[in-house]
């Protein structure tokens, strides 16, 4: 494999700079590299210029690689990448910013050795690698095959030239709870590294096959790997991490088309007003959906567009439920992957937010109290609500107990965390605001009027008539009518899929919910392992106890389409979209807090 590099950092870098560089990885490749890997692949610099040519000139005649690699000097995505789009389509190819590298205190000859290494593994950004979820070990996810990220921080010198450290094989193998005797896997071997785990200042990337979305995982409290992600998020589809997740968009796209179902998302909201995020202020809901099968069937459920709230704190950062613990995100992640942002306000006259934002960062500080998952979310909803009745219904309900109530056992019974949705969190804190003496924070949920409440709340939206939490609660106990039965092999999603094809159907109906002996028995298992997590880890033998805690939690939660229906908030406008200049400054920002954090907590950045 010959990988072509391309010097377009008009003369930042001479070329006779960039050849020694290129003679350094190359000893790295076929030295230290190609024994561990049986991989590899020679650099060789292209072109007679280190200008850009303009749309109009020719390209570099004798470019003969099987991949690119562009050295740029300024972090241009849009103009970087149109320049490939026209002179080299369809070829592998990566980018190294020289101003990237200068924010990230890190010689550029680390990124193109990191980046010269990752396409040799994977030139085309597509392979998967089933491997433990990062937070939970018991869950198979899909980790992307980079070599570099989980030790992105780590290099070393050859002729004097600083190259990037990369995992080994053996990294991809084994388990989070042992790996194997002896196992060596990065090349550096300064730390342990566990197979699949991340040292300080590096991350991974996985597919979450249950979510139907792609993620980054850091290490816990590592202020060094956001602050790198949120410098390198200026860049954009250049990087490879983008790409993964482009192609499982393509790959989704070309499933759909071959799918004969169509799947019937609840209809976007009207796009209306465009609230640029500088306009934000401090104590506006952002109301957003997410892709994914589970995050549909949340929408479907709880009969809004949207899937996720979050709190705006003021300086492009939000307060949101992470799986773990209450997370304060810049504005661009916390909303990337969604499909658009909502911005709904106080329709009230207050003096202020303060007094929200003071209960909000309470929260923020007893953080690891609480963690969110979204089929627990999804369970709330599926109990509580009352859905259109096909053959499917039944099926899918028992699913989704038994997906959520794996989900709450396999949580560390040493750390145990309340669950706690973003809706929930904005609700309390300007529940607890009104403390303050201004009843004018409340935030008062109208649900669908007390006709169609089964078991009424003065928070939430209730239990609703015909739901399978009343059935319980009334002991409305029998065997349900003819109902389609799936094997444990057929996955969440599928069943979702024709679940929603189904509600326009003939078998279609308006009929409750009956609560057959197996959703009874789902039902129970999942109050005992919900009480078990509220409560510290400790189980109760008694299922009265379980099935009322349950009834309770389930009547006064509120959830993300409480927020999007209530009358006391009033809607601003969609969120646009953060515009290059904006995420250059969003990110020094950023930086400056996160450098704040960390100083206090006394790492080095």
């Amino acid at each position: 494999m010959i990988i072509s590099v391309i010097n377009h950092t008009n003369g930042e870098v001479p070329d006779e700079e960039l050849q020694r560089v290129l003679r350094s990885i190359n000893r790295q490749i076929q030295e230290d590299f190609a024994p561990y890997w049986s991989l590899s692949a020679t650099l060789r610099l292209e072109g007679r210029t280190s200008s850009r040519p303009g749309a109009a000139e020719e390209v570099d005649a004798d470019m003969r690689g099987d991949a690119i690699i562009y050295i740029w000097d300024k972090a241009d995505a849009e103009e970087a990448l149109g320049y490939h789009e026209r002179n080299h389509h369809g070829i592998p190819y990566g980018f190294v910013f020289t101003e990237v590298c200068t924010r990230l205190c890190e010689p550029w000859s680390v990124a193109l050795s990191h980046e010269a290494l990752e396409m040799i593994g994977d030139p085309e950004t597509n392979l998967l690698v089933m491997g433990p979820h990062p937070g939970d070990q018991d869950r198979v996810v899909f980790h992307w095959l980079e070599l570099c990220d989980a030790v992105q921080t780590e290099w070393y010198e050859i002729d004097k030239v600083a190259v990037s450290n990369f995992v080994l094989p053996l990294y991809f193998t084994g388990t989070r709870k042992v790996d194997e005797p002896g196992a060596r896997n990065d090349f550096l071997g300064r730390s342990p590294l566990r197979s699949f785990g991340v040292k300080p200042g590096g991350y991974v990337g996985y597919y979450d096959p249950l979510e139907g979305e792609h993620f980054k995982h850091f290490c816990d409290c590592d202020g060094e790997a956001q602050r790198r992600d949120v410098v390198k998020n200026a860049v954009q589809m250049t990087r490879r991490g983008e790409r993964y997740q482009m192609f499982a968009q393509r790959l989704e796209s070309v499933l759909t088309k071959q799918r004969t179902l169509e799947i019937p998302f609840p209809v976007m909201p009207d796009p209306g007003i465009e609230v640029h995020p500088r306009d934000l202020e401090p104590g506006d809901i952002l109301l957003s959906r997410r892709a994914g099968r589970v995050s549909h069937a949340i929408s479907l459920f709880d009969g809004t567009p949207v899937t996720t709230a979050s709190l705006y704190l003021g300086n492009f950062a939000v307060a949101e439920v992470g799986r773990d613990s209450i997370v304060r995100r810049d504005l661009d992640g916390a909303t990337s992957g969604t499909e658009w942002v909502k911005v709904r306000r106080l329709a009230s006259e207050v003096e202020g937010m303060e007094p929200v934002l003071v209960r909000a960062r309470r929260y923020l500080e007893r953080a690891s109290d609480y963690g969110y998952d979204p089929m627990v979310l999804l369970t709330f909803l599926a109990l509580g609500r009352k859905p259109k009745h096909t053959p499917s219904l039944s099926a899918l309900l028992q699913r989704i107990l038994q997906t959520a109530t794996d989900v709450l056992v396999r949580r560390n019974p040493s750390e145990p965390r309340a669950p706690l949705f973003g809706s929930e969190l904005i609700y309390r804190c300007f529940d607890e605001a009104i403390s303050r003496g201004d009843s004018g924070y409340a935030i008062i949920v109208d649900g669908d009027g007390p006709s169609r409440r089964a078991l009424d709340s003065n928070r939430g939206r209730g239990i609703e008539r015909g739901s399978l939490l009343e059935a319980i609660s009334t002991r409305r106990f029998r065997t349900g009518a003819f109902a389609r039965t799936y094997s444990r092999e057929v996955p969440l999603e599928t069943i979702i899929v024709q679940y929603t094809t189904e509600q326009n159907g003939p078998e279609a109906s308006d009929c409750d919910v009956v609560a057959t002996p197996e959703l009874q028995r789902g039902a129970l298992q999942f109050a005992f392992a919900l009480y078990a997590v509220q409560h510290g880890g400790q189980y109760v033998s008694d299922p009265r106890i379980a099935i009322d805690n349950l009834l309770k939690t389930v009547r006064d939660y509120v959830s993300p389409g409480d927020l999007y229906s209530t009358s006391t908030l009033r809607t601003v406008g969609n969120l646009a979209a953060l515009p290059p200049e904006t995420a250059n400054h969003f990110a020094t920002v950023w930086e400056e807090q996160v450098r704040q954090i960390a100083g206090a907590a006394r790492l080095t950045i």
